[in-house]
């Protein structure tokens, strides 16, 4: 009897690929992923995909899929942090304006992504969800207005 199985898919793999799809339909100039993060803001709007979290399950021999072959589930939590600009800058109002249309295009992608077999096109992916919030982002001590969304990726 052979043991538990699990993904191949890599933290790595997983970061790029939401980056490669959220960047691309907000048509935002600068997203970055997990290896190209920098201190300081060079533009604005900049998004940013890092892993933030992974809770794996515990291995063991019972938990069984099609033809007994056992699974070993990790749930991935991967942070996509949107900053729109620094607090004080231009109006509130033209920084929540900015903001709420690409929350608008970001929540459209996830449910896109979401429905996707598989999501972001990564096989291992099983099942998908987030929760977004609007955030003040602090980066290397200057606060900024922005959004961050929580991805969770569950991987067998």
């Amino acid at each position: 009897m052979s043991g538990p199985t699990t993904s191949n898919l890599t933290l790595a793999s997983i970061c790029d690929a939401i980056e490669s799809a959220l960047g691309a339909v907000t048509g935002i100039e600068r997203s970055q992923s997990y290896d190209e993060l920098t201190e300081g803001m060079g533009s604005f709007p900049t998004l940013q995909i890092f892993p933030a979290r992974w809770n794996v399950d515990a291995r063991t021999g019972t938990d069984r899929s099609t033809f007994k072959a056992g699974l070993r589930a990790t749930d991935q939590t991967i942070y996509c942090d949107l900053f729109i600009g620094p607090r004080g800058g231009p109006s509130p109002g033209q920084q929540m304006s900015s903001l709420v249309s690409l929350i608008d295009l970001i929540n459209v992608e996830l449910e896109t992504q979401t429905a996707a077999s598989p999501p972001f096109g990564l096989t291992g992916i099983k099942a998908c969800w987030w929760t977004g919030e609007h955030v003040t982002l602090d980066n290397s001590g200057v606060l900024y207005v922005g959004a961050r969304w929580t991805i969770t990726l569950r991987t067998f």
